[in-house]
């Protein structure tokens, strides 16, 4: 049988890996039929549901009459919200640049429903359209299908899915058609803080056109959006900045529980603001170097993208739960990686621990005051790196080797 792993009598074997997902995917559907029946009926009463996507539409209208630069006053931003609902509780940011708000225009055609349905139809299909471009088998797409960090981005109407598909589109393409690289990789920077290794990557493997490519289309993008919304958009985003830096300093238990950041975890953990610095500078750090070793030293693709996908989410401080719906990159480069050449001990483990961290992430909170998120980002990081270091010494002798027919 292809793929299927030896010993077979150990409990993660193919055949539970096959069925599991299937149960998830159900319960997944379940609620999020229910979901989209709530969202329904807040709509007809008139109100926007409380979810992410509320401040996308909105983004939409108001960058479509003019008002950009009040979305980057959290004062300013949250009066317009409950213009629209009188459902939304949480207090909201807007920190993105003015190039995302671009993308988000043509939003500004449509009522709310199908406005959310087009978003996310479009993303969730690039995402899986990227995804399936790595994907070992076909028989792995229900891993996918029932990947926590997919449904929680789903339901929540954010674009992961878009930043994600992103990145594995600047991967697959960046060794066949640079320039297509270049433009997923120049339209990535809608999210600067995921994006800031891969020019370091690339520079270590001298892909120099495809870095000015990127720089091309970010730079294209940007100047789109400042002759749309004026240049005084730009200095209002920056200070915005500030903004959210406080508000990851300083927002309490109820902020840091949906951050899966180093930082985070260790500031409601009640570490001093300093100390919480240090320590997530020091596995930033790792993740910087760890990239810069595989991407001048390691051959194999699957291993660099694994590497690079995973160190993203440890640069920065400012990171939520739907960001892990980028989990999905290192978790299909590694099973790649692991099918070709074979399992180390605890591998698949990590990474049955990582399909579950965004479900995790969100779960455990609700029962101990504890943010877990680098429990699942670091150990991806840790086997990919680990996984190269092997290659290049010798092969270990617990390795569980595959059989294929």
């Amino acid at each position: 049988m292809e793929g299927q792993l030896i010993p077979v009598e150990r409990w993660l074997t193919p055949e539970r890996l096959r069925g599991y997902p299937r149960v998830f995917f159900g319960v997944f559907v379940g609620v999020t039929l229910w979901k989209w029946g709530e969202y329904t009926l807040d709509v007809r009463a008139g109100n926007a549901p409380d979810i992410d996507f509320s401040v996308f539409w909105l983004a939409s209208h108001m960058a479509s009459v003019g008002q950009v630069r009040s979305l980057y006053d959290p004062t300013q931003l949250n009066a317009h919200l409950q213009g629209i609902s009188t459902l939304i509780r949480g207090t909201y940011g807007w920190f993105y640049p003015p190039s995302f708000i671009v993308l988000l225009l043509p939003l500004a055609t449509l009522p709310y429903l199908p406005a959310y349905f087009l978003f996310i139809g479009l993303t969730l299909g690039g995402f899986a359209a990227a995804i399936k471009n790595f994907l070992p088998s076909p028989s792995w797409a229900w891993g996918l299908a029932a990947f926590p960090g997919l449904w929680f981005n789903l339901l929540d109407g954010q674009n992961a899915f878009l930043t994600a598909s992103l990145a594995g589109l600047t991967l697959y393409w960046m060794d066949r058609r640079w320039k297509i690289s270049a433009l997923a990789l120049g339209l990535l920077f809608i999210k600067p803080h995921l994006v800031i290794l891969f020019p370091l990557a690339f520079l270590m493997v001298g892909k120099w056109r495809l870095l000015a490519g990127a720089v091309f289309f970010a730079g294209g993008l940007l100047g789109i959006a400042v002759l749309w919304e004026g240049v005084a958009t730009v200095p209002v985003w920056l200070h915005s900045l500030d903004v959210a830096r406080s508000w990851a300093e300083n927002g309490g238990s109820s902020y840091w529980e949906a951050m899966p950041s180093v930082f985070s975890s260790c500031r409601w953990l009640g570490m001093s603001i300093p100390l919480a610095y240090l320590f997530h500078s020091l596995v930033a750090l790792a993740a910087v170097l760890a990239t810069v070793w595989v991407w001048r030293n390691c051959q194999n693709t699957d291993l660099r993208a694994a590497v690079l996908t995973s160190a993203s989410l440890l640069i920065s401080p400012y990171l939520f739960y739907y960001d892990l719906a980028w989990l999905a990159l290192p978790m299909v480069f590694l099973v790649r990686d692991g099918l070709n050449h074979g399992w180390h001990s605890w591998e698949r483990e990590i990474l049955l621990g990582a399909w579950l961290g965004p479900l995790l992430c969100i779960a455990l909170p609700v029962i101990i005051p504890v943010q877990i998120g680098p429990l699942f980002t670091v150990p991806l990081l840790w086997i990919a790196v680990r996984r190269v270091q092997w290659n290049r010494t010798s092969v270990p002798d617990d390795i569980l080797l595959l059989e294929s027919n």
